[in-house]
């Protein structure tokens, strides 16, 4: 599972919204939605539930956002550490 995966749903359950998500990621909303929807068949897990007033996590995807949170900042915090 790419890490960028793993941002992607970070950032998408902070903006509740793939397309706003995408924007501040500088990438195109359909390459954020595929990567989700790959996260999701990877993990065998529903994160979001979808709606036309945006995205909400499911009980299960909050779980799986707070431990995906944990490993994204350390690994920013192991790209940090490198660079020193």
């Amino acid at each position: 599972m790419p890490l960028q995966h793993l941002r992607y749903a970070v950032v998408s359950a902070e903006y509740g919204s793939f397309r706003r998500a995408a924007e501040a990621l500088l990438t195109q909303q359909s390459t954020l939605s595929r990567g989700i929807r790959e996260l999701e068949e990877s993990i065998g897990v529903i994160v979001f539930e979808r709606s036309s007033g945006g995205v909400c996590a499911t009980s299960a995807g909050r779980d799986f956002l707070r431990t995906a949170r944990s490993i994204l900042e350390q690994m920013d915090a192991l790209v940090t550490y490198s660079q020193v």
